[in-house]
């Protein structure tokens, strides 16, 4: 039990033993005056009998009919187990007049005098037996006007305090709901701006797409192809799959701006072979394994590097996918030396993980100057509806 636990259990038992001791000195202070000097001998075990029963009351309802039954809306199970409660608190009323009896030495003669009330309403539960009461208002009355009687404060008080409670928390779920409800908005506003500008761009690279397409092809294909990337990003990439011809096609794209942007420098080349309109992949995961040659396979200003991609089907229909890089070396260790995050692809492999759990394996090949890696994944065919 940790500090937090053991405090709260201390401020839970501390409660409930001062209830029991407000219980124990209330029924002597309530019950006295109706004793009569006669009575002053047997006043003290009259009494704690009585504050027994009624601390027995306090807890069967406080810490179990309410909680399980009340607090839950159960009204017919409570008022079933009420009656059980009644019988039970009845019974041991009745098997205590024995006990008060012999501890007293009461002789049974001097029950019947009217100088004993106390003992006469013990005494007439005790001789009208354990269904005797069923025909006896005034015993009935008795049993209700003791332990129910003096509980009754202390269980209204239980009640109160559960409805505060229960207020408290209700209006702290409003509060809540609202906060979470003004984040939301939050959110869709700043969702929507974060849409604007991308939409905007795209846009604009469209309008200048129509103005250059006469004077600079090559010009005007880069900005188309940068476009097409930026429709994918914006209207396919939250898709939970598309098709492998528009996953390819984004890589090819990508692969010619990257190619536009290192000049003769590197070499790039994409190939691809089979029919992949059929098959269905998530989209963006072919993109890491090719920014990851670029970001740690590049460098800087190596002449000579290279990125070759390379995807085809096998006889399985299983796609292969591979990207092969220059191994750019300082001194005696490797750029993927200094970068181990980028061979891992961490985030990739946690995805394919995720999405493809028994369908995919990964392989990687490096020489001195050269790393491959090559993702073999089955995929799913389209689901037309």
């Amino acid at each position: 039990m940790n500090r937090a636990a053991y405090r709260s259990w201390l401020r839970q038992t501390a409660r409930r033993g001062l209830v029991w001791l407000l219980m124990l000195g209330l029924t002597p202070i309530i019950e006295a005056p109706t004793f009569k000097p006669a009575e002053k001998p047997y006043f003290w075990i009259i009494s704690l009998l009585t504050s027994c029963l009624t601390i027995l009351t306090y807890e069967l309802y406080a810490h179990w009919l309410f909680p399980r039954y009340l607090y839950r809306g159960r009204l017919l199970w409570l008022t079933g187990l009420s009656i059980v409660v009644f019988a039970l608190i009845y019974c041991l009323m009745y098997m205590s007049y024995p006990l008060i009896q012999q501890t007293a030495r009461i002789p049974e003669t001097i029950l019947t005098k009217g100088i004993y009330p106390q003992l006469n309403y013990w005494f007439s539960i005790y001789k009208a037996g354990l269904v005797g009461w069923l025909h006896t208002p005034r015993t009935i009355a008795i049993v209700l006007g003791t332990p129910y009687f003096f509980a009754s404060p202390f269980l209204f008080i239980q009640l109160i305090r559960y409805y505060l409670n229960q207020r408290q928390n209700s209006q702290q779920t409003e509060l809540d709901n609202l906060r979470i409800n003004n984040e939301n908005k939050l959110l869709e506003l700043e969702l929507l701006k974060a849409q604007l500008n991308p939409h905007f761009l795209f846009n604009s690279l469209n309008s200048i797409y129509v103005r250059i397409i006469d004077v600079d092809e090559e010009a005007a294909d880069l900005v188309l192809r940068l476009a097409e990337l930026m429709r994918y990003n914006l209207y396919e990439a939250d898709a939970q799959t598309v098709t492998l011809d528009q996953e390819l096609e984004y890589i090819e794209n990508y692969l010619q701006l990257e190619q536009t942007r290192h000049g003769e420098r590197i070499e790039i080349l994409f190939s691809s072979e089979g029919d992949f309109s059929g098959l269905t992949i998530a989209p963006l995961i072919l993109l890491a394994f090719v920014e990851n040659a670029f970001k740690y396979g590049i460098g800087g200003t190596q002449q000579g590097a290279y990125v070759w991609v390379e995807a085809h089907l096998d006889q399985s229909d299983t796609l292969v996918f591979t990207v092969q890089n220059t191994l750019i070396t300082s001194g005696n260790r490797s750029a993927f030396d200094r970068q181990p995050s980028g061979v891992d692809l961490p985030n990739v492999r946690q995805r394919l993980a995720l999405l493809y759990p028994e369908s995919h394996r990964i392989e990687t090949e490096q020489s001195e100057d050269s790393y491959s890696i090559s993702l073999f994944i089955q995929l799913a065919p389209v689901q037309y509806s």
